[in-house]
Formats: structure tokens, C-alpha cells, sequence
């Protein structure tokens, strides 16, 4: 079975990455030695490092006058580069989270530091608004997307001051104005790469002006004129990420990342909504499209270890990635959405769906006990013959075959009776008769869409493309 990996770092990598990176780690180039013992000074890795910063300069429109390198230590060492490199007198942090309170904390070590505006005393439930940033700091600090919380800034800022942003759990999931910031830093592990790595943008300008001596490992600069190479880098997660961030650009770039962010963070949180047995964490407005956190009921908490236990039996690993004694006070239960999540697998039942579903399932299950089975075997994995996913993708008919795959497992999973008198052709003619609904949804439009669907299964009363269905 396949797995899905729903935790919130490291991320699920799209498989020709990780094949790709596995078969340099045998043989790089053909030289006869493993990506893992070359010398990062070989003649054949220098192009690796120069074609993943001009990859990472073309996605993201990096204009002239910025520098990326690649350091080891993870965000959690910018938080001390960072103060170390840019805090003069007086730096403005906005605390939105754990990781914007732990920058925040070191910040503190090299000077004044304004919190210019907290959530905590919300449990970090929202992005506050309305605040001001005073016009003599020496920048601004933001966390873009909080894991554990679950909420996301989506834009650009507007502010007085330089900007610098942690973007380590969004980084590349869409596009992004660098001539905003002095600053962007990012693990690499969420969205682009495997754990070891970390992505900076620099304005060059802005090097060189703190008031203190910098041990050299920790100066920007050192890097910034060695090319990522004034000691050992992490070689095999530097080429991983470049191998993702080809992936990425084949796939349309961060343009297309964003699209399928919004799409896929719709399937769920319409489902998490919909469902009484869930509740979201984060308010509305400031929901992430990479963390989708939410929490069972109170009426249905006893019923939380049953629905772990069905999507870990599906392939769905690490759903309740944050379910232990210090997260669990936080925000509940999450699914992590990685840009090549539900990406590779899109047409091929993305976890997204498979998330939807099996919340939709639960819900099913508790909303009529006496109607329902209890039996959780089957698997939206292998109800729906991967051949009707292909021609979809042919039609090009996107995400009317992604909502297609979740309906499809909601109709199917919840008439145990039918199945069981005749599985094989009940299953069979339904998930055809529902691709075929999905085509004509996706060109004809909405009322139609209804209307066939009635049509074809009649008393059951199925109603999808978004609307409600009661069997």
C-alpha cells in the first residue's frame, strides 16, 4: 500500500525526486562515487549549487541585487543570524505562534525587540490585525505560515520598515514579491527538499551594517561571497531540492503550486466544516493551506482513536501528526499539505481527498448508527480504476475529477447493504457512471451536473459538484 505522509516535517517528496536523488546517491554523473562522499569542491556538484539558485531566482522573479545560499543549522539558526546580521538597535517582531516566539526570544540577545502584536493569549488562532510597527526599528519579523496553529499570512506586507520572513513551512507554495523583504529564510524540509538544508534571499545591501562582530560561520557575508561553499554544505539535500525545485518548475512553477494549494485546502476544510464531527482551530479568514488543523467534536471525542486508526490502516501516516502532551494543548489534530502532496498524487486520489473522505465516512457512520455499518475496510484507494483518472486528465478536466474521487468513495463506503449483495458490479458501474458525471459537470456546468447525477441514481437522492448528498 502506498503511504501518504501527512506530518508536518519532513515532507512527502514526489517520488521521481526521491529516485532521482537516490540514484546519485549510487552513482553522481557516472563518476563512479555516491552523491554522499564526493567533495563538495568536485567539478560535477559546483553546477548543482549554481542551477539550484538560479532555479530558485526564476521561480520566485528574485530581482537583481539578492543573493541565495544554502546553510545547514535550520531556521532555528536564522533566528539567531537574523538579529546577529540586521538588529541594529530595535527590531519589531509579530508573534503569531511558537516558532515567531522563539525568533523572537533570540532576537532579544542583540538588542531591543517590540512585539508589535500577538494571538497567544487566543491560542494563536488568528493573525492579528491593526497593529503598528514603530518607524525607528530596524525591521519587521514574520512567521508566514504557523504549523502548529494552523494559520497563514497569504501576502506580501506592506510596512515602514524592512521586512524579513521566516517562510519555512510555505516556502515555494506561491508566488511571492522578494523586492518586499531584506530577508527570507526557510527550512527546507517542508516544502522543497529533505531535512539538513536551508534556503536564505538576501538583499546584498543590507549586509555588513550591524554594530558588532559576527563570528564568521555566522556572517552572512562569509557565505554570500563563498557561494554556499566556505565549508562542507549539506551535499545530498542540496541536490534533492534541486531535483524538487525542477519537479516544480515542470509543473508550472509557484504559480501552479498556489492553485492546487487553494484547491486542495477547499476539498478539506469543506469537508472539516460540513462534518459535525469536526471543528476547525484557526478562524476562517486566516486559515493555512498548508496546515489544516482541526479538533473532533466534543459529542464525538471518543471516536478519535477509531478514525486514526482507519486512516493509518488506508496509507494516511501521521494525520494526528501533532497528537503528544505539548501539541495536543495547542491545536489538536492536523493534516500537513506539503506543496508536492497533493500534487503528484492529484490524479491519482490525492490524501487531500483522501482526508475528505475518510472524515466524510465518520460522519456518515455517526449520523444514522442504526443505517450505517461500522465495518471501516473499505479503501478509496481501490475502488476507482486508475485507467478513468488517466482519461480524465486527457479531458483536462481538474478538479471536477478531484471532487469525483471523494464522492465516489462517500457513495460507495456508505451502502454497505448494495455492495454486499453484488460489490463487483455495483462498485463497477458506479465509479464509471460517476467519472462520466464529473465530465459533464466540468463542461456543461453546475445545474447539469445535478440534474445527471439524480438521474442516474435516482432514490437514493446522491447530489455532489459541492452540494449535500443523503442516502
Amino acid at each position: 500500500m502506498k503511504k501518504y505522509n501527512f506530518n508536518a516535517g519532513p515532507s512527502m517528496l514526489p517520488r521521481e525526486v526521491i529516485e532521482a536523488t537516490a540514484q546519485q546517491c549510487l552513482d553522481f554523473n557516472g563518476s563512479g562515487l555516491s552523491l554522499m562522499e564526493i567533495s563538495h569542491r568536485a567539478k560535477d556538484f559546483q553546477p548543482v549549487v549554481d542551477e539550484a539558485v538560479a532555479l530558485v531566482k526564476e521561480l520566485l522573479q528574485v530581482p537583481e541585487g539578492y543573493s541565495v545560499i544554502f546553510l545547514g543549522g535550520g531556521a532555528s539558526l536564522e533566528f539567531c543570524m537574523i538579529p546577529y546580521n540586521f538588529l541594529i538597535k530595535k527590531a519589531a517582531y509579530l508573534n503569531t505562534g511558537v516558532w515567531a516566539k522563539k525568533a523572537m526570544k533570540e532576537a532579544k540577545l542583540f538588542g531591543e525587540v517590540v512585539e508589535v502584536a500577538s494571538s497567544a493569549d487566543a491560542n494563536y488562532t488568528f493573525i492579528p490585525k491593526d497593529w503598528t510597527v514603530p518607524a525607528d526599528a530596524d525591521y519587521l519579523h514574520i512567521t508566514t505560515n504557523n504549523t502548529i496553529y494552523g494559520t497563514e499570512i497569504r501576502k506580501d506586507l506592506d510596512v515602514s520598515v524592512p521586512l524579513i520572513a521566516d517562510m519555512s513551512s510555505d516556502f515555494m507554495s506561491r508566488p511571492i514579491d522578494v523586492a518586499k523583504y531584506d530577508a527570507i529564510y526557510a527550512g527546507a524540509q517542508k516544502n522543497l527538499s529533505m531535512a539538513g538544508v536551508t534556503i536564505v534571499i538576501l538583499k546584498d545591501e543590507k549586509l555588513g551594517n550591524a554594530p558588532r562582530p559576527i563570528p564568521t560561520m555566522l556572517d552572512y557575508r562569509t557565505h554570500v561571497e563563498k557561494g554556499s561553499m566556505f565549508n562542507t554544505p549539506p551535499v545530498v539535500p542540496i541536490y534533492c531540492a534541486l531535483e524538487n525545485l525542477r519537479w516544480i518548475k515542470r509543473q508550472g512553477g509557484v504559480e501552479a503550486m498556489d492553485r492546487l494549494a487553494k484547491q486542495r485546502a477547499e476539498i478539506v476544510y469543506g469537508e472539516i466544516d460540513r462534518n459535525k464531527l469536526f471543528v476547525g482551530t484557526a478562524k476562517e479568514e486566516d486559515r493555512s493551506l498548508m496546515n489544516l488543523c482541526f479538533v473532533m467534536a466534543d459529542e464525538y471525542k471518543e471516536l478519535e482513536k477509531e478514525f486514526l486508526d482507519f486512516a493509518v490502516s488506508k496509507g494516511m501516516s501521521d494525520v494526528f501528526s501533532f497528537i503528544t502532551t505539548a501539541y495536543a494543548a495547542a491545536a489538536g489534530d492536523q493534516g500537513s499539505f506539503w506543496g508536492p502532496i497533493g500534487v503528484e498524487y492529484y490524479y491519482n486520489i490525492s490524501p487531500t481527498i483522501g482526508l475528505g473522505a475518510v472524515a466524510s465516512y465518520a460522519g456518515c457512520k455517526a449520523e444514522d448508527e442504526k443505517t450505517r455499518k461500522e465495518d471501516l475496510t473499505e479503501s478509496y484507494f481501490t475502488v476507482m480504476p486508475s485507467v478513468k483518472f488517466n482519461w480524465l486528465r486527457k479531458k483536462n478536466f481538474g478538479m471536477y475529477s478531484a471532487l469525483s474521487a471523494g464522492v465516489m468513495f462517500f457513495s460507495i463506503s456508505c451502502n454497505d447493504d448494495a455492495k454486499k449483495s453484488d460489490p463487483n458490479a455495483k462498485d463497477e458501474s458506479l465509479t464509471v457512471f460517476m467519472f462520466q458525471a464529473t465530465a459533464l459537470g466540468a463542461e456543461f456546468g453546475g445545474e447539469q451536473f445535478r440534474g445527471f447525477v439524480e438521474a442516474g441514481v435516482g432514490e437514493k437522492g446522491l447530489l455532489c459538484a459541492g452540494l449535500r448528498y443523503k442516502f
